[in-house]
């Protein structure tokens, strides 16, 4: 089943280490700005939909592999 791990910038390295650690170096990530929590409905628009296109790719492109 394809995935992609969602998580704010902040989060970055820690995913990246968790997923070698684990053996999946190359996982999807996308990440999202840091801190969401502090920002209004309308930033928080305008940031989803500049990764949105990232998710899908990340979803599709292992799909595509066969994944």
């Amino acid at each position: 089943m394809p995935t992609v791990s969602i998580f704010t910038e902040k989060f970055l390295p820690l995913a990246q280490a968790e997923a070698r650690t684990l053996g999946m170096p190359a996982a999807p990530m996308v990440a999202i700005p840091h801190p969401m929590e502090t920002m209004a409905q309308a930033e928080i628009a305008s940031a989803v939909d500049r990764v949105l296109d990232g998710i899908v790719r990340a979803l599709t492109a292992r799909e595509a592999a066969g994944a």
